[in-house]
């Protein structure tokens, strides 16, 4: 018995060193995402639109959507397009976007099925606002595309797109982009590669409505530095059970992959640290399971 107690007090004490060194090379690797990459997590999930095109003068609806999800770790995004454009018929796109600290510019290489394939290039202007253009040279004039979004609230951001040949403005794309929701609907992703996160607490006694109210602000948060990975969430608490104040906290993810680096990401920010200082006291202990969705 003597020695049982031993060897779990040494299980105890190795376990705590290794998650103090975890911690500490968390803090210590911090957050090399540029923030101008960052800029461009405002897009993730599915955006529709009912805007107008201008064609030689002549104005019309339009009804166009846009899909952005995150690729290489948060590096870059893809973008889906689709919409139908008056004397042209179904239009299809497919971009892969990024940002280029060294230049200082974000790249949006676009491929359609008009048959062009080319690149607009461009800054963000402010964290809200992002310009890019595209330049070359058709019928002997100089050609340009110039498209410009500017992010008036969380779900919702303006869209210009502007074509001028010489000095003439031969089309115009104009919108307001609302979400649909964060984690896009035209490539019919399979819920069979996801994953399910379920963390698992013990509240102290009492504590369970203040609990829930902190971590509907922790979902929120999470969301927001996390680079819009966490595709959907849910707070539960207990009927019956083993034990009384259990909250479970879950979340469904991409990957793994996904999973670790928004949880990364998120919890190296100041302001997730300061939000979890006031989980503590609310918490007795909790532990964490992980599973993959098969239906």
């Amino acid at each position: 018995m003597y020695s049982l107690i031993h060897k779990s007090i040494f299980i105890f004490i190795v376990f705590m060193i290794i998650l103090a060194n975890l911690l500490v090379a968390s803090d210590q690797s911090g957050d090399t995402v540029p923030a101008e990459n960052k800029y461009l997590w405002q897009f993730i999930g599915s955006w529709k639109s009912m805007g107008s095109i201008t064609l030689e003068g002549n104005t019309s609806p339009l009804e166009y959507s846009f899909e952005f999800e995150r690729i290489i770790d948060g590096s870059g995004l893809k973008m889906y397009e689709q919409g139908f454009l008056p004397g042209f018929g179904d239009f299809k796109g497919f971009n892969v976007i990024g940002f280029d600290p060294e230049e200082g510019q974000v790249h949006w290489f676009t491929v359609s099925n008009m048959g062009d394939a080319h690149e607009h290039t461009g800054k963000w202007l402010n964290p809200k606002s992002l310009h890019l253009e595209y330049q070359s040279l058709r019928q002997l004039k100089n050609y340009t595309e110039s498209i410009d979004f500017e992010f008036i609230k969380d779900d919702e951001f303006k869209a210009r797109f502007l074509i001028t040949l010489g000095s003439e403005q031969v089309e115009k794309l104009a919108g307001v982009f609302k979400k649909v929701n964060d984690f896009g609907s035209m490539t019919n992703k399979k819920e069979e590669s996801m994953i399910l996160v379920r963390d698992i607490f013990q509240l102290k006694f009492g504590k369970a409505r203040e609990a829930v109210a902190l971590w509907k602000d922790g979902l929120a948060l999470e969301k927001k530095l996390g680079g819009g990975a966490m595709r959907s969430a849910r707070i539960l608490t207990d009927i019956v059970g083993p034990a009384y104040y259990t909250l479970v906290l879950e979340s469904v993810y991409d990957s793994l992959a996904d999973f670790e680096l928004s949880a990364k990401t998120a919890m190296s920010n100041p302001e997730w640290k300061t939000w979890y200082q006031n989980v503590l006291p609310l918490t007795e202990g909790g532990h964490r399971e992980i599973f993959n969705i098969t239906e």
